[in-house]
């Protein structure tokens, strides 16, 4: 039995003891929610393409810009790329915390376009007033909204639009109980998605469907691994990724820094961004988690750093999630925290440094093994035979990222469900005042 069924099996006063009556459960479930989200989706596409033509999207003038508050905001960072692609038009993932203050700023075009809003609840009062700001200021503008809560006020809002709205309501199970967004977030990233499919639901449903076995396989495996983690007691996080999973990245290091109640600082980055500064802040006591890449290209840059923080022997621990093993074969010895990196190029680190190059790509192909390069890794495909596009995998990688949240919350004596132990923050953001938008000279 794994950390997480075990947290699973507790009986009702000794999860409620523990403030574990939801969190759990709502990271266990989201397989079952992914493709609950694909199904309804899938329903609602006919509807959506309408919404879509109204304002000459996929192939025309039309814009779309991805919005929301806090995590749902990170949802756009997980899609913007791979939809706009299949849109074949600009987009832009804009937080609704920018639209309320400079929406000027925050959308300045006035092309007709698609604003589509992501909420668990619905009812934070950013999230309904970037949506009013567009309705009275951008009447061209239609609006998808992705919502968690068929009863929170934003649903109910647009619900009255007629044809200058859509919304999509997901199962009830994703209005996750727990502070922490883990259910709501994955699925949403789902749902959005489909905007990249909207004339072929048919391998968007075979997607998220093997989508939702690599996530099933990170459930059971990464548990265990998050719990040594979290053990190590770690004072920081670096979550990096490339791509689409950058936006996973983001998510992370929000999950992870606000379960522990701001104990873990975290921050995160992309692979090569990180060189340009920040990988200063990967001190003795941090734990970096690497979102790697499947596509060869991309990987090459990622392997690189892998290697240079082995090499130059930085931060406390490092985790790997990656496809499977397989890709990489062969043995790499681990790291010797204790070596002395003056000696010639026949140690550890200069004999790894010539694997990870001919990884890379060099004419000789030789391959290494991913576990030698991390002190954990997680396979959520480790029968390479799952065949997920980079730009799919957010949610899965997503999974690890939760999990390593929920373990150092109750590493640091915490209840998950609600780690805020002074009530800083909550589920729903309270204390935001909304101010009337004066009128324009």
């Amino acid at each position: 039995m794994n950390p997480l069924q075990r947290l699973l099996s507790l009986d009702a006063d000794e999860k409620a003891r523990l403030g574990v009556e939801a969190t759990p459960v709502e990271i266990a479930q989201q397989p079952e929610m992914w493709r609950d989200t694909a199904r309804r989706f899938a329903e609602a596409a006919p509807h959506i393409q309408e919404l879509f033509a109204a304002v000459d999207l996929p192939d025309g003038s039309g814009e779309i810009i991805f919005s929301g508050a806090g995590t749902s905001d990170f949802v756009g960072k997980c899609i913007q790329g791979p939809v706009t692609a299949a849109l074949q038009t600009r987009g832009l993932a804009v937080p609704t915390t920018d639209i309320v203050t400079h929406p000027e700023f925050a959308i300045p075009s006035d092309r007709p376009g698609i604003m589509v809003s992501f909420a668990r609840s619905g009812n934070s009062p950013e999230s309904v007033a970037a949506v009013d700001i567009e309705l009275a200021e951008r009447p061209q503008v239609r609006h998808l909204i992705i919502t968690c809560n068929a009863e929170g006020e934003l649903a109910k809002r647009t619900a009255r639009l007629e044809n200058r709205a859509h919304t999509l309501v997901l199962h009830p199970k994703t209005n996750d109980r727990g502070l922490a967004m883990t259910s709501s977030f994955s699925s949403m990233v789902v749902a959005g998605l489909g905007l990249a499919y909207l004339d072929d639901t048919e391998k968007y449903i075979d997607l998220v469907d093997r989508m939702a076995v690599a996530g099933q396989t990170v459930i059971e495996a990464a548990p265990a691994v998050a719990e040594r983690l979290a053990a190590k007691q770690p004072g920081r996080a670096c979550f990096l990724g490339s791509g689409s999973a950058y936006g996973a990245a983001v998510e992370s290091h929000l999950k992870l820094q606000e379960m522990t109640d701001g104990d873990l600082l975290c921050f995160c980055d992309t692979f090569l961004g990180i060189r340009h500064g920040p990988r200063a802040a990967i001190h003795d006591d941090t734990v970096v988690i690497y979102f790697l890449a499947s596509e060869p290209q991309v990987r090459r840059y990622e392997l690189d750093l892998i290697q240079a923080n082995r090499e130059q022997q930085v931060g406390l621990a490092h985790l790997i999630v990656a496809d499977c093993s397989d890709y990489v074969v062969g043995s790499v010895d681990p790291p010797d925290r204790n070596a002395n990196h003056a000696e010639s190029p026949a140690d550890p680190a200069a004999r790894n440094a010539d694997l990870a190059s001919k990884c890379a790509g060099n004419a000789s192909g030789s391959p290494i093994n991913l576990a030698g390069l991390a002190d954990e890794c997680i396979f959520y495909d480790p029968e390479g035979s799952l065949d997920i596009p980079d730009h799919m995998l957010a949610p899965v990688y997503t999974v690890a990222g939760q999990l390593l949240g929920l373990f150092a919350s109750l590493q640091h004596g915490l209840r998950p469900d609600a780690p805020s132990a002074g009530g800083v923050i909550h589920r729903v953001v309270q204390g935001v005042t909304i101010y009337p938008r004066e009128s324009k000279r």
